[in-house]
This record gives structure tokens, sequence and C-alpha cells, in this order.
């Protein structure tokens, strides 16, 4: 599967599509004007279609787009998306086969996103998006220690606090749902323990990131984490700047 975009007459990003150059799991996020005007079967909501709804509906779309390219991929029928939970509430998807998919799904205003573990070695996956806004400021210390921002700080060339704010959510929402388990482990429980950029060669020349979050021994003592592996971007669609990342857990 190769990467793709779709855009409108405008040059607005629709549906993007990506990749771990490894092929260890695929990525697509979708406009959320976009999302509202697809009719997929299987993921209509008896939700109330308001924010909230068109929020939810973006990443569902999200989630058929990318299950029908990877179907395409195998030469399976991608209907129906069978999702379901584990008990912990993580989603997963049942293939053809009777074989669990990790995916995972994320949503905010104007923006929805879904990742699928593409890998068999690959057994818990996140993914969080988020628009660029400086009211990350107010969590900052709920969230990452100064270890963290000086980290990111000086990955992002000429980043404002506030953009590094978001990235370190990003990426700390996406490792948190790839966890093995969830409890207690968010924020400054979570070290960012690598972060560098990526070199890409895309047209639209995105910035990425890699790394890898681990425990703080300062402060999850008594709730070690496992590390996780990241990948993190940003791009700008119309006058806004998006943050995205997956993060992976091999078996």
């Amino acid at each position: 599967m190769k990467g793709q975009e779709l855009v409108d007459g405008k040059d607005r990003l629709l549906w993007w599509r990506m990749e771990h150059p490894g092929g260890l799991w695929a990525l697509v996020l979708v406009d959320e004007a976009y999302a509202q005007d697809q009719g997929f079967d299987g993921i209509e909501a008896s939700l109330e279609h308001g924010p909230r709804w068109r929020q939810w509906r973006s990443s569902r779309i999200a989630l058929q787009l990318l299950w029908n390219v990877a179907a395409d991929a195998l030469g399976t029928n991608p209907y129906p998306i069978d999702l379901r939970k584990e008990p912990s509430g993580k989603p997963y998807l049942m293939n053809s086969g009777g074989v669990a998919v990790p995916v995972a799904l994320a949503h905010t205003v104007g923006m929805g996103a879904a990742a699928l573990a593409d890998h068999h070695s690959l057994v818990g996956i996140g993914v969080d998006v988020e628009r660029y806004s400086e009211r990350f400021l107010r969590v900052v210390s709920r969230i990452s220690c100064a270890e963290d921002i000086a980290k990111v700080q000086g990955c992002v060339t000429g980043a404002l606090e506030a953009e590094a704010v978001v990235l370190i959510w990003v990426i700390k929402e996406a490792c948190y749902k790839a966890a093995l388990t969830q409890k207690g482990l968010f924020g400054k429980n979570q070290l960012i323990t690598r972060i560098e950029k990526k070199e890409v060669s895309t047209a639209l020349d995105e910035p990425k990131w890699t790394g890898c979050v681990e425990s703080n021994p300062a402060e999850a003592s008594e709730c070690p984490y496992e590390r996780i592996e990241f990948e993190a971007g940003s791009f700008s669609q119309g006058h806004a700047l998006w943050y995205w990342a997956v993060a992976w857990r091999k078996g």
C-alpha cells in the first residue's frame, strides 16, 4: 500500500493514508467535512447528529477506508467491518480468518483517525490526532516533565512551547492506548526517552518524528510501563496545524 492523498478543488485535505516503512502499521486521517458526505455500510450510528457525532463518524470513516485498502491488498472482501472491544474497551477487528487485528481510533474537532496493526508482531496499537492550540499550555504541567519538553523542543526546530506540548500530548495519548494496561499510565508516568526527527521525502514535506516512551521511574514506580515505540508528524490544512501520532507495542 502506498501513501495516498485526496484533495478537493481548494486543495483541502480530505483523507490521507500513511504507513510505517517496515509495514508494521497503516494510518488514515479523515477530514470531518468529507466524512459527513460518506455512506459506508455498517458504520451508521444512533448518536445525535451534532458535533460529537460528526467527530465519531470521521474516525469510523477512517477505519472503513483503512480496512478497504488493506483488504484490497490482501485480495479479501472488506465487508463487513467486525469491530469489537476487549473487556478493557480497546477496539479490535476480527478478520475473515477469525484472527483479531488490533486497531485504534481517535477523533477531535475537524479530524478523525484510525490505525491498524499490519504485522503479526504487533499486539497493541494506539493513535491520536489534535489541532494545534495554545490551550494545551494549560495542561503541560499535568502531562509532561521538564525533560520531556526540553527533548521535544530540541527536536522540533523553531517550535513554540505550545507546539511542543501538542506533540507530547499526541505521542503520550497514542502510547497510552497501545499499552498492555492503561491503569494510571498517562502524563508524567510516561517519559519520552528518545525522539528524533525523521527524514521525509513526500510531496508535502511534512515533518515527522520517531522515538519511544517508557516508564518514568520518578512517577511510575508502582505501575511499570513497557517500552512503546511511536511515529508522529504534523501537517497544515487551511489555516490549521495538526499533529498526529501512532504508537505500537510488539509481542
